[in-house]
């Protein structure tokens, strides 16, 4: 196996453990890693300050990719490196669908702003909500831009998938969608996902996949964990994500990654 130069971690139910805290024997791993010089990253599907109120917790500069891969930021600089948001006609069509079925719509701004048309209790259940603004606009129709990397949909398990299904045949290629959790459906523009921003960030350290590690836990990490040389899924990961990691965790989220970089990292063997 390749040494391992990047390290590439999901935050939810991965990096943090039940009660969305990241452990200190965790985070004593991960500056081991970084001590040997590994890269560490987080690519979350989180909104930008969410993810780097949990990168602040690390004693070195850790970049981030957000939003599923929709931006990618450095944790001391304001400025994206990259960013890809969706058409705004694209929004549009999917605010006329949300109203016409009565569907939760959630988005985020430029400013990394939740925006919602009415803040209820599912935004409240929402982690990025305590971590970035909240705005609430009432008719999203009556913004004349929105420029957003991320929307989302709240809704039961059961109808996400139908929803998925029926939303995928209807913008077909002009949307990216994934879920983090069974209850969101998430939705991007074309060509973003974890893996292909993760690329972009390891090409600019002129590094090839082979040196690279990605651990994660649920749908939107399955692209990511396939492209990294080593992908790893924590114990309480999807059954699909399981099915295309090289490494599977005997043990769940924190404690998983802690063995990952134990046993891929520090001691480079399986």
């Amino acid at each position: 196996m390749n040494q391992i130069k990047l390290a590439a971690f999901d935050i939810d139910d991965t990096l943090l453990n039940k009660d969305n805290e990241l452990p200190e024997s965790t985070l004593e791993t991960l500056q081991k890693a970084h001590k040997n010089g590994v890269i560490i990253t987080l690519v979350s599907g989180r909104a930008y300050p969410s993810a780097y109120k949990i990168a602040q917790k690390l004693s070195f500069n850790v970049p981030i990719i957000c939003y599923n891969g929709a931006m990618i930021k450095e944790a001391d600089n304001s400025t994206p490196i990259f960013i890809s948001n969706v058409e705004q006609e694209i929004v549009h069509q999917m605010v006329d669908y949300c109203h016409k079925y009565g569907l939760y719509l959630q988005i985020y701004d430029e400013q990394d702003n939740i925006v919602v048309e009415k803040i209820n209790e599912k935004t409240l259940a929402d982690p990025d909500y305590y971590n970035t603004g909240c705005r609430e606009a009432g008719d999203f129709n009556k913004l004349k831009n929105i420029n957003t990397p991320k929307m989302m949909i709240f809704d039961k398990p059961d109808n996400i998938v139908r929803l998925q299904a029926e939303l995928q045949s209807i913008f077909r290629e002009r949307l990216y969608f994934t879920q983090s959790k069974s209850h969101l459906l998430e939705m991007m523009a074309p060509g973003v996902n974890k893996a292909v921003s993760l690329a972009r960030f390891a090409e600019s350290l002129s590094l090839s996949s082979c040196e690279v590690m990605a651990c994660g836990d649920n749908a939107n990490d399955i692209e990511m964990v396939k492209w990294a040389g080593v992908g790893v899924a924590v114990a309480n990961a999807t059954p699909e994500l399981k099915a295309v990691a090289d490494y599977v965790c005997k043990y769940e989220r924190s404690d998983g990654v802690a063995e990952a970089i134990e046993k891929l990292i520090l001691f480079n063997k399986i």
